[in-house]
């Protein structure tokens, strides 16, 4: 069960950040993407994953299992921080693994609170602190 789901969402980051667009819109869709999820369902669910990593965490092999599944997840950002590295939308010095990291874990916990409160706002606030403060960029507008 957790590798179906693995494929799949690995599928739908695929589909988002190896487009050949700009790489910073590629990050606003993952973001996009996330939200809408979270309205349609009224803010209950989130991902799989992260549910069985709090639920199943104190088992050894699970936990393992869901460590490389989120590893491999956060391989996808990576080469879209590389891009806009490279077209000097980010910092030069910027360590694309550590963030895109930061990124997936800190985008998980929106999700939670999300679901939490019942609103988007944390997932627009890590958005939006992500772009401005970290990435010292204002969010991307829609042309």
């Amino acid at each position: 069960m957790i590798d179906a789901f693995a494929e799949q969402y690995d599928a739908r980051l695929a589909a988002i950040f190896d487009a050949s667009d700009a790489s910073r819109w590629s990050a606003c869709r993952y973001f996009d993407a996330g939200k809408a999820d979270m309205l349609s369902c009224d803010h209950a669910r989130g991902c799989l994953t992260a549910t069985w990593a709090r639920s199943l965490g104190a088992q050894r092999g699970l936990r393992a299992r869901l460590d490389q599944v989120f590893r491999a997840w956060e391989r996808r950002p990576v080469a879209c921080l590389e891009e806009a590295r490279s077209a000097g939308e980010v910092p030069e010095d910027l360590d694309t693994e550590a963030l895109a990291g930061f990124i997936m874990a800190g985008w998980e916990g929106a999700i939670l609170r999300a679901k939490t409160v019942k609103s988007l706002a944390p997932m627009e606030c890590f958005e939006a602190i992500l772009f401005r403060q970290v990435l010292a960029r204002e969010l991307p507008v829609a042309s």
